[in-house]
């Protein structure tokens, strides 16, 4: 049985402040011959819309994102993939909507996937894909596919809920309602895997 908690997100007046006002930006990158979707947070920090400390260039591949500290930092430039995952090793990536998967094989299938001769790929935190999620528009008009709106995405960061002490538990995000909630981790959800860009 699928337990979900949603809380709305306060991003305009706590998290963020609008993208085009400052540093946070969107492009293309030809790296190897690939058109690379990017996200760069780097020109980011205290006074121009985010938190101090709230962008980190220390990598979170392989990490277990289950403190509040490695949640709130956003690793400074992401590529996302253009397109949810798919169903099968041999494409795993797919046009929208995609296959909705479990926490632990969306966590596995991002660990494993090479895309444009790239690996490093993961899950984004969850203040990651709030940041995905202001820059969606400006993402589409670069190459990705919309993002669905039908089923939340998993992201990277998981919580303990102490009313199920035997249940793992992982933020969600919903692209609809622009907000997040918690569901546990055998709920399926669509998967939009980020790689970290040194």
């Amino acid at each position: 049985m699928i337990k979900q908690t949603l809380f709305v997100l306060l991003l305009a007046g706590l998290m963020f402040v609008p993208a085009g006002l400052f540093a946070q930006k969107a492009y293309i990158e030809n790296t190897g011959g690939f058109n690379r979707i990017i996200l760069d947070m780097s020109q980011t920090g205290v006074g121009i819309g985010l938190p101090e400390n709230a962008v980190t260039n220390i990598p979170k591949v392989g990490a277990t994102l289950t403190s509040a500290e490695a949640n709130n930092q956003m690793y400074e430039k992401l590529e996302i993939a253009p397109q949810n995952m798919g169903g099968s090793n041999a494409s795993p990536l797919l046009a929208t909507p995609g296959v909705r998967l479990n926490w632990g094989d969306g966590d596995t299938r991002c660990r494993a996937l090479n895309h444009n001769n790239s690996v490093g790929w993961r899950l984004p935190t969850h203040r990651e894909m709030t940041m995905i999620w202001i820059f969606r528009e400006a993402l589409i008009d670069l190459g990705s596919t919309p993002f669905s709106i039908d089923y939340a995405y998993w992201t990277a960061t998981e919580i303990i809920v102490p009313s199920y002490p035997n249940e793992k538990f992982s933020f969600s995000f919903n692209f609809a309602a622009g907000s997040g909630g918690s569901a546990n981790n055998p709920s399926s959800y669509y998967i939009r895997c980020v790689r970290e860009v040194p």
